[in-house]
């Protein structure tokens, strides 16, 4: 009768243990699996911040080209409707609209594209002030969104 009790209790003990690795285990993977998906998440975010930093770049980029235009021309754009500037990675809409005494309203929208069907955006407004008399440029305002 012992020999029949230690045949049985190693039996129980043997089935309560595969249970436990189940259990061990099913846990061990839904965390993986969760942490492999906060990953995932994080690199999109990463990739999605570079690509809206590099729309800025080339918004800027567009903005400075327009400051050095209107330097040389002070009514380059007006009138003109949308104004498109390709550059490497992307684009650049430009409008830029004659708000009187010497004011300008420079609209920028700057997009950057991916390897796949996504592009980026960046728009800025920038208000710009030409002294009639000096012809100097002056920047009052720039709002980004």
């Amino acid at each position: 009768m012992n020999k029949l009790f230690k045949i049985i209790w190693h039996s129980e003990c043997g089935a309560a243990m595969a249970i436990y690795t189940i259990i061990v285990t099913s846990a061990a993977l839904i965390m993986a699996s969760v942490a492999a998906e906060a990953g995932l998440f994080d690199i999109e975010m990463s990739y999605q911040d570079q690509k809206s930093t590099e729309a800025l770049y080339i918004t800027e980029g567009c903005a400075e080209e327009v400051l050095r235009r209107i330097r040389i021309n002070e009514n380059y754009g007006v009138g003109a409707g949308d104004i498109n500037l390709s550059v490497l990675g992307g684009s650049c809409i430009i409008e830029v609209t004659d708000e009187g005494d010497g004011e300008r309203l420079i609209v920028l929208e700057g997009t950057a594209y991916d390897e796949g069907n996504y592009s980026y955006s960046k728009v800025v407004y920038i208000v710009l002030m030409i002294d009639q008399f000096t012809k100097e440029l002056r920047m009052t305002g720039w709002t980004e969104i």
